[in-house]
């Protein structure tokens, strides 16, 4: 008996779908803040800025963003300063505003822009936290950001008795200094200033010159090995490189080393966030 050959059809469907690729890049409109606020214990007076996102589905963000209106909301807002110890409110400042006309030229308006100020002079305690508040009085939105404070460094070497730095060929020399409270990264920079006189004449009209030599950049201190000091090893060679690649030879001129100066910078943990998130669009 032959034997019967069982056959599976299988059928395919096709089915083509079309994709639509047109969307609107706009959403509907929605009131947003942005707070712009460095606090320096430093400082006597403190300044913080409030502007608007916008957008515009008829006009380029180039044209918009040249309209002062479209950057500031210039009439309805409570910007207070809150200042917290332990959980407990121990100030509660409410920053006036101010106009003012040192705005750097660009594609936003300027000379002009509204700050918001701390009235008098205002002296921040670093063992507190700062929060500053926004507050539309007109459509009700808040807007907060805390932070705390940056407390001094505790210098190693140099340090105030320590007035000479001894760069040579074949040795180095080893900057360290203990971090403040608060701190998350460090920048470490040394300015090295020298008098340029035309001609052999020392008595004659002279140029200040400057080199800024980086040591050391974001420097983010290690939280899990719990580290405090920082220190950097400095070669004497590199010093020495540095000078012959920004002071060019020049037998007409006479140069007098005047002075070093060091340039040590830190920030907390929100500015240090913002710049990590920020540093690949600037």
């Amino acid at each position: 008996m032959p034997k019967r050959l069982s056959l599976s059809v299988l059928f395919l469907t096709v089915v083509l779908i079309s994709c639509k690729t047109d969307f609107e890049v706009n959403d509907k409109w929605k009131e947003i803040n942005i707070v712009y606020c460095l606090l320096d214990k430093d400082d006597s007076v403190h300044y913080v800025r409030v502007e608007k996102a916008f957008q515009n589905a008829d006009q380029s963000a180039y044209t918009i963003a040249q309209n002062m209106d479209s950057l500031y909301n210039q009439d309805s807002l409570t910007v207070t300063m809150l200042e917290t110890k332990n959980g407990i409110t121990t100030r509660e400042i409410t920053l006036e505003k101010i106009f003012s006309n040192d705005k750097d030229s660009g594609m936003f308006a300027y000379p002009g822009q509204f700050l918001y100020r701390t009235p008098g002079i205002v002296t921040l305690d670093p063992s507190a936290n700062y929060t500053i508040d926004v507050k539309d009085n007109k459509t009700g939105l808040e807007s907060h950001g805390s932070t705390d404070i940056v407390n001094d460094i505790h210098p190693g070497f140099p340090n105030h008795n320590a007035s000479t730095i001894n760069f040579q060929p074949y040795t180095s020399t080893t900057f360290y200094f203990n971090a403040g409270d608060g701190a998350k990264f460090y920048n470490m920079e040394l300015d090295i200033h020298y008098t340029e006189y035309a001609g052999k004449d020392t008595t004659a009209p002279a140029t200040q010159m400057e080199i800024v030599w980086p040591i050391f950049t974001n420097y983010s201190l290690t939280e899990t090995t719990g580290e405090t000091e920082i220190k950097r090893v400095v070669l004497g060679s590199e010093f020495f490189q540095l000078l012959h690649a920004h002071i060019p030879v020049n037998e007409d001129v006479v140069r007098k080393f005047r002075n070093v100066t060091i340039k040590i910078s830190s920030g907390g943990t929100e500015i240090y966030n913002y710049i990590q998130v920020y540093t690949p669009s600037i």
